[in-house]
């Protein structure tokens, strides 16, 4: 088999997984028993089909599991409520979903109306019933491509560092806007960012999650392309670069991590707080001229702590006019209270509070409320770790195909009625119960009794896959006919072979609509 078609049908597999676990969460939210993680569910499944839709160049299916997604996130982002209408709508736009799922795989057609329909419908919700969407049509457009010359000259341009400003200004995307004064209010974050083969092959994309990201704050993005080879030994299946962002935000770390949620998996990423700088900034009435402030960052930047707090509790008779006191700015510290960092100038306006006399401790500086901040380099590095993904927990399940599930079950029958057939010609060669051989037999056939159980356990499914699609069935049932049904299921957890499972659900189906309709 074409090792691509061997994936794509890997792919349609998984869409059954998808499509069972969303239409679960949709049941859930149609009876008003849905929590955010349930809508949450359904929205990563829809846009799972999606992207490996778009890995395929499934554009009906592209187009209409988009839509859905839509939906999806503007309710659990709280911007559209959850009605019973709007939980019935998604319920038959998801049949339409199953759909486009079931003719990709065959390589059909959905009936256009039908689509078309439900489409509509999903457009309405959202307030675009009449619009075009962004992946749906519009294949003949001119997008007008120009293109363009990157020149990084002198000092003119930083080197490495990405303008996002104004490619989000050309894809509409809002960033606040933030001054110098509101920047030293809000947290520091590094985000170390570096995509897998594996999250291109899904369909994600890097520059996306940046301009998502760049939503939170004010971003500074440097890209890293030291692993980036000779343009005649590039793969298109490979990741070569990786970005380190600067983002200055007044979220979390919570609300960071939630822009990669969909990524995370595929990606490298550590998401670290950046230790507090104090900030210069110039008083607002200190009396000081430029050449006091002048001399006072000078003192910042070159005198010894110790030394000068000795000279300012006037032990040092002989200090050189520019260390003393009155030459250095009292600059107020700019570091926000979680991460406490003095500057020379604060230490000085203790000591001056509490001069002590000439002799006293001149190394040792005044008690400080709070230690100060470490090295940047020993505060990132146990950052890095408690910021890291936490690693994927192992598969425990693997998936094989039915046919070598079946050859196994066969050569296990066969191999029961070889151990039947050698229990029989021992007891005919006149051999005693009691005797080595006879015994042996026996642990063989327990032995392999047990393999044959084990082996048919593995066609053995729950019944739950026919059982859960009825509640939905009898709801429908009940609105058409006008009754009030209440369906009570006990047993879902019974196991039977998956042969007899795909042939329960006609007849259950059929018993359920005549009970309601005739009942």
């Amino acid at each position: 088999m074409d090792p691509f078609e061997s994936i794509k049908q890997t792919f349609f597999q998984e869409c059954d997984e998808l499509l069972t676990d969303a239409e679960q969460g949709l049941l859930a939210m149609e009876s008003g028993e849905a929590d955010d993680e349930t809508i949450n569910a359904v929205f990563r499944a829809v846009h799972s089909v999606k992207g490996g839709a778009g890995a395929f160049g499934l554009e009906d299916l592209i187009r209409f599991a988009h839509v859905f997604e839509t939906v999806m996130d503007e309710i659990r982002s709280g911007k559209m409520e959850l009605t019973d209408e709007v939980a019935k709508t998604l319920l038959r736009a998801f049949d339409v979903l199953a759909d486009h799922v079931a003719a990709a795989r065959d390589g059909g057609k959905v009936e256009e109306g039908r689509s078309q329909g439900a489409y509509s419908e999903l457009r309405g919700l959202i307030g675009g019933e009449d619009e075009e969407d962004d992946l749906g049509g519009g294949g003949d457009e001119d997008f007008g491509f120009v293109p363009l010359t990157l020149s990084i000259e002198g000092e003119e341009a930083p080197g490495g560092f990405i303008d996002l400003d104004a490619q989000n200004a050309e894809a509409g995307v809002e960033i606040p806007a933030t001054d110098q004064a509101s920047r030293d209010e809000l947290a520091s974050w590094t985000v170390e960012f570096s995509p897998k083969s594996e999250m291109y092959a899904k369909a994600n994309e890097a520059g996306l999650v940046l301009r998502e990201l760049a939503r939170l704050g004010e971003t500074r993005v440097t890209l890293i392309d030291d692993t980036l080879p000779p343009l005649d030994q590039l793969s298109a299946e490979q990741a070569y670069v990786s970005w380190r962002i600067q983002l200055f935000t007044d979220s979390d770390e919570a609300s960071i991590r939630e822009v990669f949620e969909f990524v995370e998996d595929d990606c490298n990423l550590i998401i670290s707080r950046d230790r507090a700088e104090p900030s210069v900034a110039e008083p607002a009435d200190d009396g000081l001229s430029d050449d006091d402030r002048a001399a006072a960052a000078s003192a910042n930047a070159d005198l010894d702590i110790a030394a000068l707090l000795a000279r300012v509790g006037g032990g040092d008779a002989d200090a050189e006019p520019e260390a003393t006191p009155e030459s250095v700015a009292e600059l107020p510290p700019a570091a926000p209270p979680e991460a406490p960092a003095e500057d020379v100038a604060a230490l000085i306006a203790r000591a001056q509070s509490v001069a002590a006399p000439p002799a006293a401790k001149p190394a040792t500086p005044a008690p400080t409320p709070a230690p100060v901040a470490a090295a940047p380099a020993a505060a990132a590095a146990p950052a890095a770790v408690a910021n890291a993904a936490p690693a994927a927990a192992a598969s425990v399940t693997i998936r094989v195909d039915l046919d070598r599930v079946d050859r196994l079950i066969n050569a296990v029958g066969e191999l029961v009625i070889q151990q039947a057939m050698l229990s029989q010609r021992v007891l005919e060669s006149g051999l005693a119960r009691s005797s080595n051989v006879a015994l042996g037999l026996e642990d063989l056939e327990l032995l392999t009794r047990e393999i044959q159980d084990s082996v048919m356990a593995i066609r053995a499914q729950p019944v739950k896959s026919v059982f859960q699609r009825m509640p939905r069935l009898a709801r429908e049932v009940a609105d058409m006919t006008g009754k009030r049904v209440k369906l009570v299921m006990e047993g879902e957890g019974t196991e039977v072979d998956k042969t007899v499972i795909e042939r329960l659900a006609d007849p259950i189906t059929h018993m359920l609509r005549n009970a309601i309709d005739h009942g």
